[in-house]
């Protein structure tokens, strides 16, 4: 996608807050995620609240959601949920 071409001259959004450690859990675990990866979705959300540029917000919040999907995805892995999954069925 080419968010300078999408997003040009669009108004800036609004700032989001920052969450901490017990906010963000797996979505497909419930697991809570850890210290480090709550600090690196707030280093994406500081970022998307210091920049005006709307193109940049963008990228920065889809930025974001690629990481923590890939966290989840990995906790999944981790986690053996697939073959519990599989047990329960």
């Amino acid at each position: 996608m080419n968010y300078g071409t999408k997003f040009y001259n669009k108004p800036k959004l609004p700032n989001q807050r920052m969450v901490s450690h017990g906010d963000l859990k797996c979505p497909f675990t419930g697991a809570l995620f850890s210290q480090s990866i709550v600090d690196e979705y707030n280093r994406y959300t500081a970022a998307y609240n210091q920049t005006n540029d709307r193109p940049m917000q963008e990228f920065l919040l889809d930025q974001r959601a690629f990481f923590l999907n890939a966290c989840a995805f990995k906790n999944v892995a981790n986690d053996e949920y697939e073959d519990r999954l599989a047990t329960a069925v």
